[in-house]
């Protein structure tokens, strides 16, 4: 049993995982205003406005482990 543990920490090492990052594209910039509206059934405006409004709840003070600006939280 020990040399089942033992062996399996040696490919624990050997064998690394690669992290994945997603990218975070802000949807505002990158689909159209139809896709906007038909996805989050809010116009680009009116997106910005509750942003303006919750901005301060959504903030975090620190860059800490890249929390999500609050426009993508929202």
């Amino acid at each position: 049993m020990a040399e089942i543990r033992r062996r399996i920490r040696q490919l624990r090492r050997v064998v690394r995982i690669e992290r994945v990052f997603q990218d975070r594209l802000n949807p505002l910039e990158v689909l159209s205003d139809e896709e906007i509206f038909r996805r989050y059934r809010f116009r680009s405006r009116t997106i910005m406005d509750i942003v303006e409004v919750l901005f301060p709840f959504l903030e975090r003070p620190t860059k800490r482990s890249s929390p999500l600006p609050p426009l993508l939280s929202v």
